[in-house]
């Protein structure tokens, strides 16, 4: 695993005391990218797993020398990989590395923007800087096997891999949510986007978040949503092609 930290306003030179709070998620390395002009701090710890030269992030793409069209911070595995690779480059994106998942997210969000996680068959929590929409990109995976906190201020905004590295956030109170605590207390956990401190939220799995730093506004949406649907045109005939289908999927 690895972890990721972001600020967008004050409290930016906390984010080396968020990456270090979780460095046990990535002990290989790690890394920091500011954008002075937006205020905008990227931050990464990294465990190496398929592109140990290639992969080192903040990873930056469409650089126009005044600090990147693209930055991503990213967690995670995509186990289509190579396909969305192959498409892209039939489309015309170029890739640096060799192998690098990280080099393709970002190449997707570049081709297909906040429909990209939709294609993205892995396990995955990610922020991304879009220079020309002065945005902050955030999306977690479909079941939300990776972990993606947030806060929000009215002079700012913080996101981390864990909720321990936004105590570092000079904006974070700290306060506990004491609904949320007797939920957690009778459920063993908080539901939704809920978490027991003030003002903390995990971003739902299957979902992205849209920050615009010009208004501040917040966009949240569902890219998918899980449906267990019978099917009642199903027969006993059916089986040896359910059977051959679902070899193929746990093959895949």
């Amino acid at each position: 695993m690895c972890g990721i930290a972001g600020v967008w306003g004050q409290g930016a030179e906390a984010v080396p005391a968020m990456l270090e709070s979780i460095k046990h998620r990535g002990p290989d390395g790690g890394g920091i990218w500011r954008h002075e002009a937006s205020g905008v701090t990227l931050g990464h710890r990294r465990l190496s797993i398929l592109d140990h030269a290639g992969g080192a992030q903040p990873f930056a793409a469409g650089d126009d020398g005044d600090g990147g069209g693209y930055v991503l911070v990213y967690n995670g595995e995509l186990y289509n990989h190579p396909e969305l690779r192959a498409e892209l480059e039939k489309r015309g994106h170029v890739f640096r590395s060799s192998h690098s998942d990280t080099e393709t997210v970002l190449h997707a969000y570049m081709e297909w923007g906040e429909e990209a996680p939709a294609r993205f068959n892995g396990m995955f929590a990610l922020a991304i800087w879009d220079k020309a929409r002065r945005c902050l990109f955030l999306a977690r995976d479909r079941f939300g096997e990776k972990p993606l906190f947030w806060a929000a201020h009215k002079d700012g905004f913080a996101f981390a891999s864990e909720i321990q590295a936004l105590f570092h956030w000079p904006l974070f109170s700290g306060r506990l949510h004491a609904a949320n605590v007797q939920r957690y207390l009778a459920w063993g956990y908080c539901t939704a986007d809920r978490t027991i401190f003030e003002g903390v939220h995990s971003l739902p799995a299957g979902s992205s978040l849209t920050l615009h730093l010009g208004t501040g506004q917040k966009d949240i949406r569902r890219y998918w949503r899980f449906a267990l649907e019978p099917d009642e045109a199903i027969s006993d005939a059916d089986e040896p092609r359910l059977v051959e289908e679902l070899r193929a999927l746990l093959v895949q």
